[in-house]
């Protein structure tokens, strides 16, 4: 298991952390647990990149990171009552949409590793931001204050990127199986 790996597997162990923090209202260690969490997304490709160890492994183990990151905390936030659960809802839409394309795609076509696109990085990106405003506004009121704006501006980015991702996997998904054919 290399250092890329370690790291992503670290964040799949995070999330539940995160999530019984925003359960327990404790929203200051959620807040920075999430912040090392989500800087791992970053870091992990990063590494695997530079010390040229990425692997199939990795490949798979990345994006149901991102998710099991997202399936947990988003849903305390929703619990918390920090946000609106129709953003939970949209968010989960579209990891349905691609989970279930995938299926589709693997069963249709064989062996296919799930490939990302880039509207689905800048997607899951906007989403990470989203919930970290929503969990630093918790954690540090008065802080949050200076922050104006943002975390809405950063809800309807996170909804739209979202909105615009689905789309893109289900027009992408839709040629493959129709080219396939």
């Amino acid at each position: 298991m290399n250092l890329a790996n370690q790291l992503t597997l670290s964040r799949i162990l995070a999330a539940p952390v995160v999530l019984i923090l925003l359960l327990k209202g404790l929203p200051v260690p959620a807040f920075w647990l999430y912040a090392a969490t989500a800087l791992t997304d970053a870091v992990d490709g990063m590494a695997a990149r530079l010390l040229n160890q990425e692997t199939k492994l990795g490949a798979l183990l990345d994006p149901l990171a991102d998710k099991v990151l997202m399936v947990t905390v988003y849903p305390g936030l929703v619990l918390s009552g920090l946000l609106e659960s129709w953003v939970l809802a949209l968010f989960i839409s579209r990891d349905l949409v691609i989970i279930i394309g995938w299926v589709l795609t693997y069963v249709l076509l064989g062996d296919v590793v799930p490939k990302t696109r880039p509207l689905g990085k800048l997607s899951t990106a906007a989403q990470m931001f989203l919930a970290m405003s929503v969990l630093l506004k918790a954690a540090y009121p008065p802080a949050a204050l200076s922050l104006g704006p943002l975390p809405g501006v950063l809800q309807a980015a996170a909804v739209a990127l979202t909105v615009a991702s689905m789309l893109d996997y289900i027009v992408t998904g839709s040629r493959r199986l129709g080219s396939a054919s």
